[in-house]
């Protein structure tokens, strides 16, 4: 057996367990190579996640940076930026034992939040990027809205159609209204 303690990744994925537990050397070994690749895999409907405030809201804020990776001008900004946590941009859940542990002491929300005001940063800054935003098909605010933006778009459940979510709940998707 090995003097160390180290996580045990599935323990971790299955029950937020983030004690560390004395393990034989040739475990500690393949941990060691494991702890910064992201292998395990976390459904964000899991009961577990679900009720863990700070890992859900991470798991809110990852699919917002997915969204913005998907509609940047250039991958370049947000490859920059993220380095060796590109992972976050995968439309999957899929999070090294490193991550789970960031998210469980609150510094993988920072990081993300921080990467997520940055790349808006150049979102609002850059015509490319604003070209590619919609303008709110009830309201007709000139203002665009964008899919990242989560807290405060909703998307049509059946034609896929971006709307402020406030004027979705006041109004029916006049495209489906349309279509009727």
């Amino acid at each position: 057996m090995s003097d160390e303690k180290l996580y045990i990744p599935w323990y971790i994925q299955e029950r937020l367990d983030f004690k560390k537990y004395h393990i034989c050397k040739s475990a500690r070994d393949e941990l060691y190579k494991c702890y910064s690749k992201p292998n395990i895999a976390i459904d964000h409907a899991s009961p577990v996640i679900r009720n863990n405030k700070d890992f859900y809201e991470t798991l809110v804020m990852k699919r917002q940076l997915h969204l913005i990776f998907d509609m940047i001008c250039d991958p370049i900004h947000v490859s920059d930026l993220l380095r060796e946590n590109m992972n976050l941009v995968l439309k999957i859940n899929l999070f090294s034992v490193r991550n789970l542990v960031e998210i469980n002491n609150g510094a993988m929300l920072q990081y993300i939040e921080k990467c997520t005001d940055l790349l808006t940063l150049h979102i609002k800054g850059c015509q490319d990027c604003q070209s590619k935003g919609k303008i709110c098909s009830l309201c007709k605010n000139s203002t665009r809205i964008f899919p990242y933006d989560i807290k405060n778009t909703s998307i049509c459940r059946k034609c896929r159609t971006l709307y402020h979510s406030k004027c979705l709940q006041r109004r029916h998707c006049i495209v489906c209204e349309h279509n009727s």
